[in-house]
């Protein structure tokens, strides 16, 4: 117990079933930031680095799936993800860097209805912030300051993609 959690607003317990289903889906997100790269081949990164014969980079990672009872779900994801590509109001293309409108779904939406959903960052890697690929700068343009610690322009769309397959029934 410390000062920190004085008047810290509390809630109740909820009991769940005793059901806890987990499943782990590994991946490739393919690397645009070259500060990465440089950290990842210099071992300041723990991350393993790897080109494909066009020269291209990419990292290993994954994402998980728990259910904990039926009315729970927490996704793990490998990075810190911006809260909007799990629960909506991604930018649109009228206020994106790019221009462009979020094409995937919410991550929330991949999970069934009527259920809660959590997330935990920075569940078994580190790669950086994951923000939504159509508002992804490596300008370092004012309000962009997440994207010099990202794999890049890539990333919230291989995560996106790999929770889907992991959240096929377990």
């Amino acid at each position: 117990y410390t000062v920190w959690y004085d008047g810290l607003a509390t809630v109740d317990a909820v009991k769940v079933k005793p059901v806890l289903n987990i499943k782990l889906k590994q991946f490739t997100v393919q690397i645009d930031n070259n500060i990465i790269v440089l950290l990842g081949k210099t071992s300041v990164a723990d991350n393993y680095i790897l080109k494909d014969n066009w020269g291209r980079y990419y990292t290993v990672t994954e994402v998980g799936y728990l259910e904990i009872g039926t009315d729970i779900v927490m996704l793990t994801v490998p990075g810190e993800l911006i809260p909007q590509l799990v629960y909506g109001n991604v930018v649109d293309k009228t206020q994106s860097y790019l221009g462009t409108d979020w094409e995937l779904e919410y991550t929330s939406e991949l999970v069934a209805e009527n259920k809660t959903v959590l997330v935990m960052g920075l569940c078994n890697d580190a790669i950086g912030y994951i923000v939504p690929d159509n508002d992804y700068s490596s300008s370092g343009a004012e309000g962009h300051y997440e994207e010099t610690v990202s794999t890049g322009s890539r990333s919230a769309t291989a995560i996106s993609k790999a929770l889907l397959t992991a959240n096929k029934r377990l």
